[in-house]
């Protein structure tokens, strides 16, 4: 009969009566449970040393424990003396359960002659679950270990899981403490010999460059692990046997062991092996080893799958990782190269910054760049940069002329040229370079040069390094591009001065004669806009009765400057102007140094752009001679 954990339902009986003792074995075993009989107490020790029982039943054959040894009767004899004793040792024995660990919470069943409540508390006292007097009815003994075995399940169920948390709880801690893979790979291999109490260890990982699987953490284990071919010779054999789910060898057979293990593990007994996996593939695995008799369950295989799934995610995570701090510290390259590239404004300073940052950068042994210029007596502006000056090339020759007006001509007519490594028909002169990695300058579809980095061996660029070697392409084309406009701009840029001053003169002179013109008017004349200020204001608003001078006036509410004329009126002839768009017409009188005089007043509307009516002209002309006459 098993346990819903898995665990088989072993009954230890230990009586020193075998007759006894073998009539309630058989009553056990009847029922349908794995029970075992044993008359020796060192024999029930080392049966609970190899093997893990779920009840242990105690069958002691003297009526009574206590009070027969402080008096002794005459009439006890040797045989009730031996039960007594034999007794008294299962006292004892029964107190040592609950000193080990591995016993402390197993239920214990006494079964005993004695109806003596003292005799009954005494076992209680040492550590017995459970206590039963003879003679008892079957269904009561078996109603009873039900009873106890299905508590044991329950609290070794709660037990195991609470582990299985900790287990969880301290590799998620090593998991999350780093993010690095060693770290990661060593230290949940600690975490889980310490933890799951086994005696050694081995983590596999397969190679993601090489494709070839190794070894990168143990523990516990002797002997030169690095020089020997057993444990992955064991890791061969196991890993078609895990499939999707752990293999367990419980126990590992004698025929097998050295197959398996070879000499680095020629002790263990038992092993289980969980496959890490990613993206439903196989690249690694973690084995376990147990050198004593206590198997491997079934919890630890399952808990084992479900950390090799974290540190799946963690390796995961750590390679994104470093993926993204490579690739921030390219980003990091680009962004600088290309905001230092944006400081300067002179083609010869920008492709010396070019070549040198990006030959030092990413170590080229020449790193060169070739730009179409038509400002260069040669047609081309050109920047070279050697790691070694040994190396170094006179000035003008270190590039193949007709082999850049072959590239240019050949690359422009192409559709989306590419990054390109030659090994022949190279741009370079240097006659050590070996290999050409060269990458074209494009800004709109138009071909403004080359980026070359040369190297001395036949190694090209990585694929990663021609992506970077793009992206810094990219910046420098902006670059170019720019110093490019900005030569044409400083070249053109005298005449251009020299055009906006003579303009800007002519503005001036026409807007003091519009306004002589105005002020050459024989009228009085203002301009307001649609928030009420005034815009203008003539030479005859200036010397006329009001006396205001224009610069007083302008920008100011014309309610404020014409405070005695009735501002309700004023305000509503404005708006009626600005609404209808229609001219108003009016006769004003007014008093100037005690003479009387007639004002025509005309308020016109003014628009720009024959859009609405954006500003109102108000003009008064002096009619009081007209009115005399």
């Amino acid at each position: 009969m098993s346990s819903p954990n898995g665990l088989s339902d072993r009954i230890l009986i230990l009586g020193d009566e075998s007759k006894s003792s073998s009539a309630l074995e058989r009553l056990l075993r009847a029922s349908g449970y794995n029970a075992r009989a044993f008359d020796s107490f060192q024999s029930a020790e080392d049966h609970l040393k190899s093997h893990e029982v779920a009840l242990i039943v105690i069958e002691p054959a003297t009526p009574r424990i206590t009070g027969s040894f402080l008096q002794s009767s005459v009439e006890d004899s040797g045989e009730s003396l031996r039960r007594l004793k034999w007794a008294l040792d299962a006292l004892e024995f029964c107190k040592g359960l609950r000193t080990v660990s591995a016993t402390a919470e197993v239920p214990v069943l006494v079964v005993s002659k004695s109806q003596r409540p003292q005799d009954k508390v005494t076992w209680l006292n040492s550590g017995a679950t459970d206590y039963i007097s003879k003679p008892y009815q079957r269904a009561e003994l078996l109603s009873r270990t039900r009873a106890h075995l299905r508590n044991w399940h329950s609290d070794r169920e709660r037990t195991e899981k609470f582990e299985q948390l900790n287990v969880l709880h301290a590799v998620s801690s090593v998991l999350a403490s780093s993010l690095e893979p060693d770290v990661l790979l060593r230290g949940t291999l600690s975490v889980l010999i310490k933890k799951l109490s086994v005696d050694a260890g081995v983590v596999y990982l397969k190679n993601a460059e090489t494709g070839a699987m190794s070894i990168l953490a143990t523990e516990g284990i002797t002997g030169e692990i690095e020089g020997d071919s057993g444990l992955l010779d064991l890791y061969s054999r196991a890993a078609p046997l895990m499939a999707d789910r752990p293999f367990v060898l419980d126990p590992v057979p004698e025929s097998k062991r050295k197959e398996f293990s070879g000499d680095a593990l020629e002790r263990i007994r038992a092993l289980v092996c969980a496959p890490i996996k990613q993206s439903g593939e196989q690249i690694g695995a973690i084995c376990l080893f147990s050198e004593s008799r206590t198997p491997f369950q079934t919890q630890q295989a399952e808990l084992l799958s479900t950390i090799c799934n974290q540190l799946s995610v963690a390796l995961e995570n750590a390679r994104l990782y470093v993926e993204t701090k490579k690739s921030a510290s390219q980003l990091s390259f680009v962004y600088n190269l290309g905001t230092n590239l944006m400081t300067s404004l002179e083609m010869d300073e920008l492709l010396g910054y070019a070549v040198f940052t990006v030959g030092r950068s990413l170590e080229c042994d020449v790193c060169a760049v070739v730009v179409n210029s038509t400002n260069e007596p040669r047609g081309v502006a050109c920047a070279i940069y050697y790691r070694s000056n040994d190396n170094k090339q006179k000035e003008g020759e270190w590039y193949v002329a007709a082999q850049v007006s072959q590239y240019f001509n050949s690359t422009a007519c192409s559709l989306q040229p590419g990054v390109e490594v030659r090994f022949s028909d190279r741009l370079l002169s240097d006659p050590s370079v070996r290999v050409e990695t060269i990458v074209p300058l494009m800004f709109d579809d138009t071909l403004l040069g080359a980026l070359i980095c040369g190297s001395y061996t036949h190694r090209p660029f990585s694929l990663d390094d021609q992506k970077l070697l793009g992206a810094v392409a990219q910046r420098l084309s902006l670059a170019v591009r720019n110093t490019e406009l900005y030569q044409r701009t400083k070249d053109t840029s005298i005449n251009l001065a020299v055009e906006v001053a003579r303009r800007t003169r002519e503005i001036e002179e026409q807007k003091r004669f519009t306004e002589k013109i105005i002020d050459s008017l024989p009228v009085s004349l203002y301009v307001v806009d649609r928030d009420m200020r005034i815009v203008a204001w003539n030479r005859n608003r200036e010397v006329g009765g009001q006396g205001i001078s224009r610069d007083e006036v302008l920008g100011r509410n014309v309610f404020h400057v014409l405070a005695r004329q009735p501002r309700r009126m004023l305000e509503d002839e404005f708006l009626e102007v600005l609404r209808t768009g229609t001219m108003v017409r009016m006769e004003q009188e007014s008093w100037v140094d005690g003479q009387k005089k007639h004002w025509k007043i005309s308020k016109i509307p003014m628009r720009v752009d024959n859009a609405e009516v954006t500003h109102v002209i108000t003009v008064g002309e002096d009619v009081t001679e007209q009115k005399k006459m």
